[in-house]
């Protein structure tokens, strides 16, 4: 059994199929168990073959899909492009037992039908940014992996140094890295690479844990690009990030905190949320929303909320 389990394809795990996917399915079923004697109860099959070969609901060229994982106290993001994938951080190890990559971010790349990275980003070295990192490369490889600063247990040839100026275009999409320079920064935190995603409509600025002194950085060399209608909190909501001045450069109309429930710290801190608020954003918590889900638009005009996953899967045993 162990060596059966061990074979490549001893689990496959297709995308998540589409309701009417589903319901061909049920009707699929029925007609196969219908009594004997039934003409064509073979043909019920067919009503199957929806599930195994799904429709991707892909965006359209120039948007970009960003949804924000519910890793606990921890970050990963997955930004897709019409042809394109990119995740950013890959959560906490939740000690021996497992990994937020194992339990949570490849679940939900299965689900999408992702089989393969085009970039992977770890902002940087700490555990609760990288810690499922080794479980998803065994599973769904990476054309490229970009790093605040060197990952232990990554091989030095797979890591490539995420230094500003970087930049790319994936079907119109613009991704830019602002943070690191070439300097760094006197702690791990501060190192964190910091990626603004750019669609003609929206804007999205993936900021790690950079704390006051790399906001002060990006404040004195990149304050044109700071501005982003949305934004995830720097370190989680802490009150060593997200100062006044780098608020309201910023000004988003969305801020989004990856934030444990219950969590140890506190986050996101009260100070931080105040500030946020007073520049008009709304804000939701993964703590609270579980993951979050929005579309950076091709074009402009107003930005929806984003989709709560626990307010579209809710059950009788969640926490009001």
């Amino acid at each position: 059994l162990a060596w059966l389990s061990d074979l490549s394809l001893a689990q496959w795990v297709a995308p998540e199929p589409s309701l009417w996917a589903a319901a061909a399915a049920c009707a699929g079923a029925l007609w196969l168990f219908a009594p004997r004697g039934f003409p064509g109860r073979a043909l019920g099959a067919l009503w199957l073959l929806p599930l195994l070969w799904p429709a991707a609901e892909l965006p359209v060229s120039g948007a970009a899909r960003v949804t924000l994982l519910d890793v606990g106290q921890g970050l990963a993001v997955v930004v897709r492009t019409h042809d394109h994938v990119l995740l950013y951080d890959t959560g906490p190890r939740y000690g021996r037992s497992g990994d937020a990559g194992d339990r949570v971010v490849l679940p939900y790349l299965a689900s999408q039908g992702i089989r393969r990275l085009d970039t992977l980003v770890l902002s940087h070295a700490d555990s609760d940014h990288v810690g499922g990192t080794a479980a998803l490369l065994e599973a769904v490889p990476a054309d490229r992996v970009l790093v605040g600063e060197p990952v232990a247990g990554l091989a030095e040839t797979a890591q490539e140094s995420c230094v500003a100026g970087q930049a790319w275009v994936w079907e119109g999409v613009t991704f830019s890295v602002l943070h690191p320079g070439s300097e760094g920064g006197r702690s791990s935190n501060a190192r964190s690479c910091v990626v603004r995603v750019e669609t003609t409509g929206a804007s999205l600025l993936l900021t790690g844990d950079i704390d006051t002194e790399a906001e002060s950085r990006l404040l004195a060399e990149q304050r044109d690009r700071l501005g982003s209608r949305v934004v995830v909190a720097p370190h989680h909501g802490s009150a060593t990030s997200s100062s006044r001045p780098f608020v309201e450069a910023v000004a988003p109309e969305l801020v989004l905190y990856a934030a444990g429930y219950r969590n140890r710290f506190g986050f996101p801190r009260p100070e931080v949320r105040a500030r946020y608020r007073a520049v008009g954003a709304r804000e939701y918590v993964t703590s609270v929303s579980g993951a979050l889900t929005l579309t950076l638009a091709a074009g402009p005009g107003p930005l929806q909320a984003p989709e709560e996953h626990r307010r579209g899967a809710r059950r009788y045993w969640h926490e009001p």
